[in-house]
């Protein structure tokens, strides 16, 4: 879901697309018709009038309030997603220069028109229609905002559950198991296969390696997972959390080369597993601390992000609003 701030801190973006459309070309159908008589240059409209079609009037009241219903929440959210960014700047001691902003302006021109098939009066069109001042003060929000969520990202700290998260992840990451296994599904998925049919054919499987058969020819023949049952029943390394727990702790107490002597038991059928390799790198205390610096560095740079620190700083600002404003 977008943040209301997105309509409060416009980006390049928007004025790309809206460009796009003005300067895209447009292809009309063929047509016999005569073409339209030249539109007749602008009469003088009675005051309250913003048009007139034959004798009928179409008064600026009635566009303004279309106008007002139509987009008017949008545009009342922007301007207060904005003001709330200028007072939160302010009551931070955040400011930034008209030539800051110019040299934003510029920055955002030369990314714009550098674009393949586009001009600079392209962009024109854009400030035309916009209007440079409102764009500017869009582009002062926009650093301002930048400036708020640098100043959040100074103050952010990770929490106890944080950083005790962060070091597990590094035990986590250090013991892994390389395993295949042959999965013999029960339930509706598979057939309707009982657990008495499963057993059985499990122990076909068993059997027959008893026997001298190849673990990834009965993968392919016997396994229901169709993810890598082409493939030895192939699982890749894997971590502590990562599988259902039956499964894990069978495959964490394993030693390599082993196979489970008897098939574990999930949701998903029976599981015949071999172990094919062991990874257990070492845990220090520098790994651990860079794990939990690493962990820090990535809520900071979440923390510059509008999405993250505005909707909290929001619920601070006491909003009326009054809509539609005209009746």
């Amino acid at each position: 879901m977008k943040s209301k701030i997105t309509r409060g801190l416009p980006a390049v973006m928007l004025l790309v697309s809206a460009v796009a459309a003005l300067a895209a070309p447009v292809t009309a159908p063929k047509s016999t018709a005569k073409p339209a008589a030249k539109a007749p240059a602008a009469a003088k409209l009675p005051k309250g009038v913003v048009a007139m079609v034959n004798k009928t009037p179409i008064y600026e009241k009635d566009v303004l309030d279309r106008m007002w219903r139509e987009g008017g929440q949008s545009v009342t959210d922007r301007a207060v997603n904005q003001t709330i960014v200028l007072l939160e700047a302010q009551k931070r001691k955040i400011a930034v220069t008209p030539k800051q902003v110019q040299a934003e302006f510029d920055v955002q021109k030369q990314q714009f028109t550098s674009q393949a098939g586009r001009q600079p009066a392209d962009w024109n069109k854009i400030v035309d229609r916009y209007g440079k001042a409102n764009m500017l003060a869009d582009m002062k929000i926009q650093l301002l905002a930048r400036k708020i969520g640098e100043d959040e990202a100074k103050t952010t700290k990770l929490t106890p559950e944080e950083i005790k998260t962060a070091e597990d992840q590094v035990e986590k990451d250090a013991h892994q198991v390389h395993a295949k296994h042959i999965l013999v599904g029960i339930g509706d998925q598979f057939d309707k296969r009982s657990e008495a049919d499963a057993q059985k054919r499990m122990q076909e499987v068993q059997d027959k390696l008893k026997a001298g058969a190849k673990w990834d020819d009965l993968a392919k023949e016997y396994s229901d997972d169709m993810s890598n049952k082409d493939r030895g029943g192939d699982l890749g390394f894997f971590k502590r959390g990562q599988m259902v727990k039956a499964f894990e702790d069978a495959a964490f107490s394993m030693k390599k080369d082993e196979i489970t002597p008897t098939p574990v038991k999930t949701t998903f059928g029976l599981h015949l597993i071999q172990v094919v390799e062991i990874k257990n790198d070492p845990v220090t205390p520098e790994s651990k601390k860079a794990a939990v610096a690493k962990a820090l560095e990535t809520k900071k740079q979440q923390a510059t992000s509008s999405g993250t620190w505005f909707n909290k700083i929001r619920g601070t600002y006491k909003i009326e609003t009054k809509f539609p404003p005209v009746q």
